[in-house]
């Protein structure tokens, strides 16, 4: 792999597993539902014509031990703007995209953002398009992400104050909603190379000691408290979060029985 292809892309980083439900420490942690495959398949079917409209993009999938027939679903997808990493264990999200970046990123080939999603979300080319714009013109943001369709999924919290109106680099204004005490939520989440590097030294996640399920997006807004860098939502954009434990979304159902009539 050419370390040159990230240098000043959109770097879109999704992990997938498919697989038996999840333990540590004697504990279930993940627990696989009857809506874990659809939703990464439906995330696919929506992305894929997202970026290949962006040759500026690059997708890079990680996967995760998952069962064979999301291994070979992913080995189909096209590999324009695409990256297919598989991995034959299990580790979660933050040490697999950590390592990922440890061994392929540095100041040389620096992207000119950084984006963390989960495969269980759907978005339109409008809000993918507008994120990527704010995400490169706001460097005094830790965190930007999509606004989420108020649903039973719904990950937003703590959005008690009025949106901040930020002046990007480019001179275009941005609204910003910042909540309060709260992180950014995880299904999407994105920042610049340069914050990457100069902020989080390459480690995207930056755990003391991994874990593989949950704390991804807390870990984050609490580096950057401390360091007093803002994170928010970009208002304008709009993600729908498809399942959230056994809570499913209706758009995801409703992509469910059109696949099997």
């Amino acid at each position: 792999m050419e370390r040159a292809i990230f240098k000043d892309r959109h770097l879109i980083f999704v992990t997938t597993y498919l697989g038996g439900s999840v333990s540590e420490n004697g504990k279930t942690i993940y627990q696989m539902t009857d809506y874990v495959g659809p939703a990464i398949y439906y995330y696919f079917e929506n992305i894929l014509p997202i970026i290949k409209n962006r040759p500026e993009a690059l997708l890079v999938i990680i996967d995760n031990g998952s069962q064979p027939e999301l291994v070979n679903y992913l080995k189909t997808l096209p590999d324009k703007n695409i990256l297919l990493h598989l991995r034959s264990d299990n580790v979660g999200r933050p040490r697999a995209v950590n390592e990922f970046i440890a061994e392929h990123i540095g100041p040389n080939n620096l992207p000119k953002s950084v984006w963390v999603m989960d495969p269980d979300i759907i978005f339109d080319q409008l809000s993918f398009d507008l994120l990527a714009e704010a995400v490169v013109n706001l460097p005094e943001l830790g965190l930007l992400g999509m606004r989420y369709k108020k649903n039973d999924c719904n990950p937003e919290i703590y959005l008690f104050f009025p949106p901040k109106t930020l002046t990007g680099k480019n001179g275009k204004t941005f609204s910003v909603a910042v909540p309060f005490m709260a992180n950014v939520a995880g299904p999407i989440m994105a920042m610049t190379g340069q914050r990457l590097m100069t902020t989080l030294k390459f480690k995207f996640f930056p755990f003391k000691e991994y874990h593989c399920y949950g704390h991804c997006d807390a870990v984050i807004h609490d580096y950057f408290k401390w360091r007093r860098i803002k994170s928010g939502y970009l208002n304008g954009t709009l993600v729908n979060h498809l399942k959230s434990g056994s809570r499913v979304a209706p758009e995801l159902q409703q992509w469910m029985s059109q696949k099997r009539s």
